[in-house]
């Protein structure tokens, strides 16, 4: 491939390729760069390719999922234990946690649709009848999880000022997306306020979000370039522990290390899942010398990876 081509893959990116490093994107060291239009329109850019690159990205779905489906188990084995015990008790929790169970369950930042392709077939495997609502930021993305008929409703809106009533859901599921909001104690806030409170205190909202150190191989590449900044930067694990904490939520970090055949690899797999949420900017392509540099240090590094330290964070519902 040229090298102005395989260029052009950086250019869409988490990446700011803003050369020399007096540039203004050098200066921003927080969230306050995100550019909420611009993340919409970047990841709707990308809605039809999404799903096919977004490896990463299910791969901690699925983790989340299963801690949320570990969580309903618990509490239909307690409802189970109760029916027994005491049947006036089990008949109001039975209200909500039935056999078939009937949830409503709020997908927040729902993308192209996996979370509710796999919520699917939870509800099918264990005859729960769930009433699922996919929310996005981008139109783009919910019209391709409509296409696929995975949800009972769908509502294009910002996690940061979510258009719903107080405890109208059950349960919530957010995985990457909290991470593109400008106010992360906002966002959790939000998405505690439409949960409602679950039984034997277990959790109603289970989230995913990067921490710094995510992409922290390509950072330290960048580095043998210039003293630019030229990765989003992620908040702290001292900043989640805190936000979360003080809502009496739990939070546990974990990364997930993901590796690729090649350097061109990797960058596609930043540039097709839509994640550029840079401010609009001259954006010169990524010389050739540069572009050596960057392979160069993969090459030293042993590997063609990228490090996603991931926060899954538990909150209880809204009293």
């Amino acid at each position: 491939m040229k090298i102005n081509a395989i260029e052009s893959l950086v250019s869409e990116t988490l990446i700011s390729e803003s050369f020399p490093s007096e540039s203004p994107i050098s200066k921003l060291s927080n969230l306050e760069m995100l550019n909420k239009e611009n993340v919409a329109a970047q990841f709707g850019k990308k809605a039809s390719q999404y799903g096919q690159y977004a490896v990463i990205q299910r791969r901690i779905a699925d983790q989340l999922i299963t801690q949320f489906c570990s969580v309903l188990a618990q509490i239909k084995q307690m409802n189970s234990l109760m029916q027994a015990e005491n049947s006036s008790l089990s008949k109001n929790l039975n209200e909500v946690f039935n056999d078939p169970i009937r949830l409503s369950i709020l997908d927040a930042g729902a993308g192209t649709g996996y979370i509710g392709e796999r919520l699917a077939e939870y509800g099918t495997t264990f005859s729960t009848d769930l009433d699922l609502t996919a929310l996005d930021i981008s139109a783009e993305m919910l019209q391709v999880a409509q296409d696929r008929d995975l949800y009972h409703s769908y509502v294009q809106a910002d996690i940061e000022s979510l258009p719903l009533e107080n405890r109208q859901y059950d349960f919530v599921i957010s995985s990457l997306a909290v991470q593109w909001c400008r106010d992360l104690k906002r966002a959790l806030i939000e998405l505690q306020r439409v949960a409602k409170v679950a039984p034997w205190g277990a959790p109603s909202i289970f989230i995913t979000t990067l921490a710094a150190g995510t992409l922290q191989e390509l950072r330290e590449a960048f580095k043998q370039i210039d003293n630019a900044e030229h990765i989003l930067p992620f908040v702290s694990e001292a900043m989640i522990q805190g936000e979360v904490s003080a809502l009496k939520g739990e939070v546990s970090v974990v990364d997930e290390i993901i590796e690729f055949p090649t350097l061109k690899d990797l960058l596609a797999s930043i540039r097709y899942i839509g994640a550029n949420s840079l401010p609009n900017q001259a954006r010169p392509w990524l010389g050739k010398s540069a572009y050596q540099q960057l392979e160069a240090y993969f090459q030293r590094l042993g590997a063609y990876r990228l490090t996603y330290r991931v926060a899954y964070i538990t909150l209880p519902g809204k009293v």
